[in-house]
């Protein structure tokens, strides 16, 4: 008894400790610092799962302090990874995360990046010092360990069906999720339904089902006027006076206010909340809804398409953009390329002379691109300008020139910051309208915010009652397109404001070019929603948007409305897979498509042509930031 005592004591109970303090310790400063954690209705499972996971990692191990350190790493990363990208961006770690991963190394700070790459290297040395596969217990701890992983590589859907029947799943609440299974089980039954529900590219006789249904897309047509295009994409832009608990004073200047209230008080209702603004851009460029978790542009655009750029490029128009950021950042560098940009301006194509903190001001930004495109606006072809700024993204840093404005009182320490931010940012977009519509009296002018800001996650808007909760799945419809809904300024020339209602983003190119006079049946055509209707897909739900009226879509039974924007949606989601990623069926017969060719290798993409630009990456540009 007393030499099974000491096995067990030495054996088997070390490693129970273990996991108890590392669960323990990782559960309670999730929640410490970022809010978020499992359910305590959760710990039984997830932690069985970490006990068993320590006892088959443990077996592969020669020393204990190696698999100590490895188990410590990967449940601490696990955790805290889960609860830090909730509370900013409202949605745990998904599998997808993987393809930003280049974006994430791009973003932080060299110390950091060397700190990731010990972490690594050190992972592996443990690993690689430490796991010999000589003894009968590691070949059993290996032989589980692949087994499972064989069985959820290679028969994900119904392992996939069983967790989800076994611990439930809410498609429109991943947060919820996340906190109801805990962090390991969580990241195992998400990786099965990753596995299980990759795309496939649409058959041809899917898409000639869908389109038998939609409008008829036909090649663009000259429009009535060759009148120059400007968008502009404000980083992070949005009402803060709403904020009435925290800030006393209205931190968006007079002259913007008049401009937006003769514009209509429109609103952008778009696909991100606090980043992944390339998924506003690719519904403000392409006109395709985004309702997928992860960046469209780091994965999902991988053929030349008829987006807003190349429809304006066939009648007869130059396309520019403008970012001052790294130009591979999101992918940018190919995409642009891909829906039409003739010129893509970024990282070094720009002077870094009026900073808040790391980010170029939008004074400077707008001053050099007025610089660009003055020789352009008169030119022989009309301009297409589109400009994406940076200033004003998280944690909103202000300069010795641009110093705090306005007190806040708020829990959280972000709003005062964002609202000085906020009204220095509307200052310079006044200032630069002033110009701009003096120089270009016809030009057409579209503004928006990409998202709204994080601050505290939703902390902020919950402490004012701008939401029900901090929580997602106690949104309200409305709750839900506050939270989506940023200012939307659009100026048609001579005519001044244009009222354009609560306007889900992907449905801005359409827009545009009804307003140039431009009747033709563009691959736009296929997301027309279904009449009286708005739609804005959200990840796992989608809203019906009608006479200033929400209506959520997300739960079973649905309503018949409901039910006709599910379906138009699915088939949209279908189209988009085939002309971005798939053959292109839905390319119209008179314009170039792609069918049968391969994909685009991902291992190229570092090689593939670039626009017409001379921007470099080199150590002088400025260290980009997710956006």
């Amino acid at each position: 008894m007393n030499r099974l005592t000491r096995v067990s004591a030495t054996g088997w109970g070390w490693i129970i400790l273990l996991a108890v303090l590392v669960y323990g310790v990782a559960s309670g400063f999730s929640w410490l610092l970022f809010g978020i954690g499992p359910l305590w209705s959760a710990i039984p499972v997830d932690f069985s799962l970490h006990l068993a996971l320590a006892f088959l990692l443990s077996g592969l191990f020669r020393r204990r302090w190696g698999f100590a350190l490895f188990y410590t790493g990967l449940m601490l990363f696990l955790q805290f990874g889960h609860a830090a990208k909730t509370a900013v961006l409202g949605a745990p770690m998904a599998p997808d995360d993987i393809y930003s991963l280049r974006a994430f190394l791009l973003i932080i700070k060299p110390w950091q990046q060397v700190l990731l790459l010990l972490a690594a290297l050190s992972g592996a040395f443990v690993l690689l010092y430490n796991v010999r596969i000589t003894r009968l217990r590691q070949f059993l701890a290996a032989g589980i360990l692949c087994g499972v992983l064989g069985g959820i590589v290679l028969a994900p859907a119904p392992l996939s069906g069983w967790l989800d029947r076994r611990f439930g799943y809410v498609d429109w609440d991943p947060a919820g999720d996340f906190r109801r299974r805990g962090a390991l089980l969580h990241t195992v039954q998400e990786s099965t339904r990753f596995l299980a529900h990759r795309q496939v590219p649409p058959s041809r006789a899917e898409v000639t089902a869908i389109l038998s249904g939609r409008p008829e897309s036909c090649p663009t047509a000259q429009p009535d006027s060759h009148r120059n295009v400007h968008v502009i994409v404000l980083e992070s832009f949005w009402d803060a006076a709403l904020l009435k608990t925290a800030l006393e004073d209205d931190p968006l200047p007079e002259d913007f206010r008049r401009l937006w209230a003769d514009a209509g008080h429109s609103h952008s209702v778009g696909p991100v909340f606090g980043g992944y603004t390339a998924n506003a851009e690719f519904e403000a460029l392409c006109g395709f809804p985004v309702s997928e978790p992860f960046v469209l542009f780091e994965r999902n655009v991988n053929r030349e398409v008829n987006c807003l750029p190349k429809v304006l490029a066939e009648s007869g128009y130059r396309s520019v953009a403008s970012h001052p950021n790294i130009p591979a950042f999101w992918n940018r560098h190919n995409v642009y390329r891909r829906i039409g940009f003739d010129t893509f301006w970024a990282g070094t194509d720009f002077v870094y002379d009026d900073m808040n903190g790391e980010f170029l001001s939008d004074r400077s930004l707008y001053r050099q691109v007025l610089e660009k495109i003055d020789p352009l606006l008169d030119g022989d072809k009309p301009l297409f300008n589109y400009v994406l700024t940076i200033s004003g993204h998280l944690p909103y840093p202000l300069s010795a020139d641009r110093p705090l404005l306005f007190e806040s009182r708020s829990a959280y320490p972000d709003v005062a910051n964002y609202a000085s931010t906020l009204h220095y940012k509307a200052r310079d977009l006044m200032e630069f309208l002033a110009v701009l519509r003096q120089r270009d009296p016809q030009g057409l002018i579209v503004m928006f915010g990409d998202h709204l800001p994080t601050l505290g996650g939703y902390g902020a808007y919950a402490e004012s009652g701008l939401i029900s909760a901090q929580n997602r799945a106690q949104f309200s419809p409305q709750n839900y397109l506050d939270m989506s809904s940023t200012p939307l300024v659009i100026i048609d020339g001579e005519n001044g404001p244009v009222p354009a209602g609560d306007l889900p983003t992907f449905r801005l190119p359409a827009l545009i070019l009804q307003l140039l006079g431009n009747q033709s049946r563009t691959l736009l055509a296929y997301t027309e929603t279904p009449p009286g209707l708005q739609v804005r897909p959200l990840v796992g739900m989608h809203l019906n948007l009608s006479g200033g009226v929400a209506e959520s879509c997300k739960s079973e039974p649905l309503s018949e409305s409901c039910r006709q924007t599910a379906e138009w949606l699915r088939q949209t989601q279908v189209l988009a897979n085939d002309l971005f990623v798939g053959s292109q069926y839905a390319q119209p017969a008179s314009l170039p498509a792609v069918e049968g060719a391969p994909l685009p290798a991902v291992a190229n993409e570092a090689q593939a042509p670039q626009p017409a630009t001379d921007s470099q990456e080199s150590e002088s540009a400025p260290a980009p930031k997710a956006i």
